[in-house]
């Protein structure tokens, strides 16, 4: 033993080390990722051609609706929950993935920062900002609504 160092006979005993989750993501950070995973799994292995279309038309954010929703399905009410349900929908496994290890990556901070009901509004609030630049004259600004507007003019172009 060296000088410097004192007896440990009087020290309490360590409390039992409490195990290190594999995953170190903040609950909502976690919730968040494996919807946007589950989403995709479902679009991918259990919907159809058809079931994704309609998916994609209830759910994906189309600025032409605002416009015209008379040849679209759902009309023009899928407006109000489209700019914040465009978010969970992904053109392909690697466009999901991307996303996932980066809200990972960047959500982490946020939710550790800011709490987890704080960081959920930042979330909801930032899905509408995020459709509100595509206005109606402009094309589909995500993946998947470009996905669905083909099939959408597919439709169109067979109809008339």
């Amino acid at each position: 033993m060296n000088e410097d160092q004192k007896p440990q006979e009087n020290q309490p005993a360590l409390a039992p080390t409490r195990r290190q989750p594999i995953f170190n993501l903040p609950l909502p950070v976690l919730i968040l990722c494996g919807l946007l995973l589950a989403i995709q799994a479902a679009s991918d292995l259990v919907l159809n051609e058809a079931g994704r279309d309609a998916l994609f038309a209830w759910l994906a954010f189309i600025p032409y609706r605002v416009i015209d929703a008379s040849g679209l399905d759902g009309g023009i009410w899928p407006i109000i929950w489209t700019p914040f349900t465009h978010a969970f929908l992904h053109a392909g496994w690697e466009h999901v993935g991307f996303n996932v290890v980066w809200l990972a990556a960047f959500g982490t901070p946020v939710a550790q920062r800011y709490g987890s009901k704080t960081s959920g509004s930042r979330v909801t609030v930032g899905r509408p900002r995020a459709a509100s630049p595509h206005s109606p004259g402009q094309p589909p600004a995500s993946s998947s609504s470009r996905r669905w507007s083909r099939s959408t003019k597919r439709r169109a172009s067979a109809i008339s």
